[in-house]
């Protein structure tokens, strides 16, 4: 693409641009009650006077989902990343982007290995983006995590000191057009372990205020305050109360902005605006609150520096944060325009070119409001110096052609929803001609062979509690449900009983040590790697085949419940509980009725397989009903992204997105085996082909399926995508 920049100088020479990872905007602005009642105090004393005496503020809104990744691209990149960038497990990119740090003429980057890489690993040039990162074993979700911070303040200061040595690094840092990137997780990191109320939290607020007032003072000593340095600060995300993020809520997408130095607007005290109930008591209702979206940052950091916008951007340039020329500012959002209609007239030839019958985007596909037209209009604008109106008709190019590029985006989805809803009927028509045919005109029919949670721990121990006392029960009615050996099924379930009481009590012990900052003691992680391990196995390992249905069954809740106690943090367990004694009661209430509606079945020596009856509905729909249940009993796909990290706090504290999000799935799983082996039990028991309640069940849902389908969404939080995902997915398997 064409490069976008101002053609005039720039008033800045450099960048910095710090992040708290997780930090709330009303965590850094709020003022704080002393313990004594002497008064109030800021947290953040030396960002405050800077919004008071020095720079511009206000709140950037976050877009969901509110993650690490698509903020830091929303921030850096200036667009809102498509959420199949989890696939990646938020660190390397599905499709490489242009970024402020690859159009700089150099970036040093420190902090975390989770953000870093995608930048550096994105650059035109490998050479031009340095990272500096601490190791993966550093992000203990039971220790303190401010040492991560203060990692990162020390390792920009050192590199200020190598420079005195190394003549390449000095004449780098004195160049023009570079970018310092300080990535501060700490807060991130404490939030999900402590919650952004407590004193970990706050305490992280200062250290990193701290370190960011220190290290203003090594920039100005070591460039001797030449007034060339521009100053940005802001987060990729907020912190809901329960210390995690990923959804729409404003805890979550309000995030705080602070800029100054070069370039930089002073506060605007004369017309104190922007102001709501949000900030009414941060007693700043004096300055002026300038609130931007997260994507306009990134055009704001290109702007100050005279490097080109990035081409993937579609953030528009935050002018009042600006302090310059109004030809500077009209130029700006100009190049700003021109740089986000071209990705609009991109697309728009892509379009284009591939299709028969091509319908344009109207609003800019006429005499008046064509591109060409726009561009003339504001340049004309600009050379006769009427600069607030070309300002104005930017602002609206900007936002026609952001409605283009989403028009352009959905341009095919008409036609592949009709495919697949063809498709969809097809096999709803197929199937049930099948099912009708094979399971009930055809009387020579022959079996065929082949949320939201806190955690509250007592919770865990009593549901877990539960299960142990329905185990011991089982021991009692073991020998009448027994094929083989009654002494191995006896000895097998004392065995899995005695699993879930450790399990109990080393979630007991590991969360009261964690409680008390004592971190994850490394035997009750190995106990608990152990007792996974061997539970897990158990069913595919013991009576495959070879035990009567009840005891099966048994065999199977038991295996799975110690997972359950290891992985839960609140009601799950009793959860797991209740639905396995549910589905028993679901299994015999099916099998008397169909006793009493079969006595002659039940005389015959010879089992027969039988034909589909109309009653056989009630069963598919009952076990659809268990189906929704077991999912969501205990979250879905969607839960992960708000990522709760507590429930693996018992295996393992160093964050690893693939084995806690492999923990997370397999433990949201779990109820929906229990419901099918509970299905494929009542199908055998009631004397029924293996797949022809299958089929019922498949014909039903996939009616259910077409609905959930144009119900699917590709925008919003992981959350919320992951909830329409889930939906969908639910019924189609």
């Amino acid at each position: 693409m064409t490069p976008h920049k101002v053609d005039l100088p720039p008033p800045a020479r450099r960048l910095v641009l710090f992040v708290g990872d997780g930090l709330r905007a009303d965590k850094l602005y709020q003022l704080y009650q002393h313990e004594n009642n002497s008064g109030i105090y800021t947290r953040a004393t030396f960002l405050r006077d800077i919004i008071l005496n020095h720079g511009t503020w206000g709140v950037s809104h976050t877009r969901v989902p509110t993650e690490s990744r698509p903020g830091h691209v929303a921030i850096i990149a200036g667009f809102y990343e498509d959420v199949s960038a989890v696939t990646k497990g938020w660190k390397m990119n599905p499709v490489e982007f242009d970024s402020v740090f690859n159009q700089s003429k150099h970036t040093w980057s420190f902090g975390s290995p989770d953000i870093l890489p995608m930048f550096a690993e994105g650059a035109s040039d490998s050479e031009r983006v340095d990272t500096f990162m601490y190791g993966h074993e550093s992000e203990n979700f039971a220790e303190d995590a401010t040492e991560l911070d203060t990692w990162v303040f020390n390792k920009f200061a050192q590199l200020l000191s190598n420079a005195t040595s190394n003549i390449k690094l000095y004449q780098q840092l004195h160049d023009d057009k570079i970018v310092v990137f300080l990535h501060l997780l700490g807060l991130d990191t404490n939030g999900h372990a402590y919650g952004p109320h407590s004193k970990e939290y706050l305490d992280n607020i200062k250290v990193v205020d701290d370190g960011i007032y220190n290290t203003i003072q090594l920039i100005d000593e070591f460039y001797e305050n030449d007034g060339k340095t521009a100053y940005i600060f802001t987060s990729d995300h907020g912190m809901s109360n329960r210390g995690n993020h990923g959804d729409g809520h404003p805890d979550n997408t309000r995030t705080p902005i602070v800029a100054w130095g070069a370039g930089i607007n002073k506060p605007n005290k004369a017309h104190p605006t922007g102001h709501d109930e949000f900030s009414v008591d941060w007693q700043l209702n004096n300055i002026q609150r300038n609130d931007i979206l997260q994507a306009d940052i990134a055009p704001l950091m290109a702007s100050l520096i005279g490097i080109n916008y990035p081409v993937n951007s579609v953030g528009e340039l935050p002018l009042k944060y600006l302090n310059n020329t109004l030809l500077f500012k009209a130029q700006s959002v100009f190049v700003n325009a021109k740089e986000i209609l071209e990705q609009y007239q991109v697309k728009y030839e892509s379009k284009k070119q591939t299709k028969l019958m091509f319908r344009p985007f109207t609003p800019l596909n006429n005499s008046t409001h064509s591109p060409e037209a726009f561009i003339n209009d504001i340049r004309h604008l600009i050379d006769i110096e009427k600069y607030a109106e070309a300002e104005a008709l930017c602002k609206i190019l900007i936002s026609l052609c952001l409605e283009g590029l989403r028009y352009f985006q959905t341009y095919d989805w008409f036609m592949l929803r009709s495919i697949v809803t063809s498709g969809y009927i097809g096999w709803i028509i197929y199937s049930l001609k099948f099912t009708l045919k094979e399971y009930v005109l055809n009387s020579n029919a022959q079996s065929i062979v082949a949320v939201e949670k806190g955690e509250d721990i007592t919770l865990v121990v009593l549901g877990g509690l539960l299960i142990v006392v329905t185990g011991c029960i089982s021991l009692w009615c073991n020998s009448n449900f027994s094929v083989g050996s009654h002494i191995n099924g006896r000895n097998m379930t004392i065995f899995q009983v005695g699993l879930i009481v450790l399990s109990i009590i080393v979630v007991y012990d590991t969360t009261n040590k964690l409680k008390d900052k004592a971190g994850l003691p490394f035997l009750n992680q190995i106990i608990a790697w152990i007792i996974l391990v061997i539970s897990t196995a158990t069913p595919f390992v013991y009576g495959l085949g070879k035990q009567h249905y009840f005891q099966r069954l048994t065999t199977i809740t038991l295996a799975f419940a110690p997972l359950f106690v290891l992985l839960s943090i609140s009601y799950e367990v009793l959860f797991y509980y209740f639905l396995t004694i549910t589905l028993m009661i679901w299994h015999q209430i099916e099998h008397l009725l169909f006793i009493s509606s079969h006595p002659k079945s039940t005389l015959s020596h010879k089992v027969q397989t039988r034909k589909l009856e109309i009653e056989d509905i009630r069963i598919a729909l009952i076990f659809l009903f268990f189906i929704n249940v077991a999912f969501f009993g205990t979250g879905n796909i969607a839960s992960l992204s708000s990522f709760s990290l507590q429930s693996v706090y018992r295996l393992t504290t160093i964050f690893d997105p693939f084995l806690m999000g492999a923990l997370l799935i397999f433990k949201i799983l779990i109820p929906f085996f229990i419901v099918s082996s509970v299905f494929g039990i009542i199908n055998k028991s009631l004397n029924l082909s293996p797949f022809s309640l299958f089929l019922l069940v498949l014909s039903t849902s996939d009616i259910m399926t077409l609905n959930f389908f144009y119900l699917v969404r590709d925008y919003g939080s992981w959350l919320e995508i992951g909830t329409t995902i889930s939906h969908f997915v639910i019924r189609r398997r």
